[in-house]
């Protein structure tokens, strides 16, 4: 059998093919099966900041009430629970597979989003 192993950005892969940010990457289960398959490295399905807005503002237009803490509380409780989601499941993919784990955000304003990246760097170190 052919050796494939190669560096990537600083990785040591032992196959040069990358599966992509895609519906591929959006479950354990499915990059589970990708690495067992032989794949080098997997980059998450990214987590979209409109995603997140577009909930947040189906909820404020639904919300008769327009109390301006509730519809703060309900902001952060979305964008919290996104966050949280996705870095279980950097967390599940990275326990489950033996390939580099790359997340991905893909943001469209500056707010949170850094420190969102900080709190995946400090708390999945070396994916």
């Amino acid at each position: 059998m052919a050796v494939l192993n190669t560096e990537y950005m600083g990785l040591s892969l032992k196959s040069p093919v990358i599966v992509g940010s895609s519906g591929l990457t959006n479950s354990v289960e499915k990059m589970v099966k990708l690495a067992n398959a032989g794949i080098g490295a997997i980059v998450l399905k990214s987590l979209f900041e409109e995603q997140i807005l577009a909930e947040v503002h189906s909820v404020h237009a639904n919300d008769s009430s327009q109390n301006a803490e509730s519809l703060d509380y309900i902001e952060s409780y979305i964008s919290n629970k996104y966050v949280e989601d996705y870095l279980n499941l950097i967390k599940d993919t990275k326990n489950s597979v033996d390939v580099p784990v790359i997340g991905s955000i893909n943001c469209i304003t500056v707010g949170e989003w850094l420190k969102y990246a900080e709190k995946y760097s400090v708390q999945v170190p070396m994916l």
